[in-house]
């Protein structure tokens, strides 16, 4: 299995629908540093869906591993 190599997150994991590429970390990264317009969007409403803590950041992956419906919050985007 193939990790992030900024956190690590273990990536591809169908429960998670912020380990895609580690979308926890690139997006983060693109709405704060490239405020890049679609990605500010995404992580707003993945912070409002719960997938994410209020500053932004990735919830750990075991969140989603013991609450797999917190998946079909939302849309999976990535």
């Amino acid at each position: 299995m193939s990790c992030c190599t900024l956190c690590e997150r273990p990536l591809d994991v169908d429960e998670d629908p912020l380990s895609g590429d580690c979308w926890g970390c690139i997006g983060l990264i693109e709405a704060t540093y490239l405020k890049a317009e679609e990605s500010i969007k995404f992580v707003e409403l993945e912070i409002a869906w719960g997938w994410r803590e209020e500053n932004g950041a990735a919830k750990p992956q075991s969140v989603f591993l013991a609450d797999p419906d917190l998946c079909n919050t939302g849309q999976r985007l990535h």
